[in-house]
């Protein structure tokens, strides 16, 4: 993720998002990234799929044990970052297409 997230960051930077936002963005995903390595499911914005989502979510209530309202919060920041991957190409799919907040 870290090429494609760095852009997306860049982006954000240039769209004059403010320094709070931008760290909010870095840290959800580097959290989405460690979940996906310890569930060993692969990081790659192009291969992850709506299960690896959904799997992250259960994760987030049932190991990490945060609320609804984290989880959403976290999610509309992976969210984002899927949106602007899809948009500019980077990725052929959006797995965030049809994933909803809870």
């Amino acid at each position: 993720m870290t090429n494609s997230s760095c852009l997306f960051l860049q982006d954000g930077n240039l769209h004059n998002l403010r320094p709070h936002t931008l760290t909010y963005y870095s840290n959800e995903l580097m959290s989405f990234r460690k979940a996906l390595e310890t569930l060993e499911l692969d990081t790659t914005p192009a291969k992850i799929k709506p299960d690896h989502i959904n799997q992250f979510i259960i994760y987030s209530k049932d190991v990490l044990e945060l609320k609804i309202v984290s989880i959403n919060t976290r999610l509309r920041a992976i969210r984002a970052f899927f949106n602007f991957a899809y948009k500019h190409g980077y990725i052929p799919k959006n797995p965030f297409a049809n994933i909803q907040l809870l």
